[in-house]
């Protein structure tokens, strides 16, 4: 299992195009955040947290996609194909929020 992680903080996620990595031999599947929508917390502060990012990631490293795959290297592999391939950043105007675009 790897996680892709943001390496941006504050930032609003505008799509996500998992395609290529979920098409390489070996990746087992690709979760986002949308197969996890209810939220949940270990503590009464953080009631709202989510398992994966589904709108906006809030820091660098906060997880934003889950490979699972038939070994770690596949795996690694896979979530660097996905930034490679994916991670586009264009400043809002108006505005300090970063938009971050994963899409082919």
């Amino acid at each position: 299992l790897r996680l892709l992680r943001s390496v941006h903080p504050h930032a609003e996620i505008k799509g996500i195009d998992t395609t290529a990595a979920a098409a390489m031999d070996g990746v087992v599947g690709v979760l986002t955040g949308d197969a996890f929508p209810i939220p949940f917390g270990i503590l009464p502060v953080s009631q709202d947290e989510h398992v994966l990012c589904r709108d906006l990631v809030r820091f660098v490293g906060d997880p934003v996609v889950a490979i699972a795959a038939t070994t770690e290297d596949v795996a690694a592999e896979a979530a660097l194909a996905e930034v490679r391939h994916a991670l586009r950043i264009a400043k809002a105007e108006g505005g300090d929020r970063a938009v971050v675009t994963f899409a082919g």
